[in-house]
């Protein structure tokens, strides 16, 4: 399963959109993956929103509203109320 993320890397947001910083990326991953393995890295034509357009998406779910965490449960609760919610 590890061939599948090695070949599937999706490379978005902020870092992406700086000259260089693919190879960068791609430098990295080949210094530390197996040889055996296709490192392909994916940069969407929309990077620089790519962020933004996959939180309003996610939004959309029933489900994120159900695991949203409110400022004031936050403070009631700490980082904990995170692996109750979430995990």
């Amino acid at each position: 399963y590890h061939q599948a993320f090695y070949s599937n890397i999706v490379f978005t947001g902020g870092p992406s959109l700086l000259n260089g910083a693919c190879q960068c990326l791609k430098n990295e991953i080949l210094r530390v993956a197996p040889e055996t393995n296709d490192i392909n890295i994916i940069q969407p034509d929309s990077k620089k929103y790519s962020a933004w357009l996959g939180a309003s998406l996610l939004t959309q779910y029933d489900i994120f509203n159900e695991r949203s965490i409110k400022l004031n449960e936050y403070k009631e609760c700490g980082s904990k109320i995170v692996q109750q919610r979430c995990i």
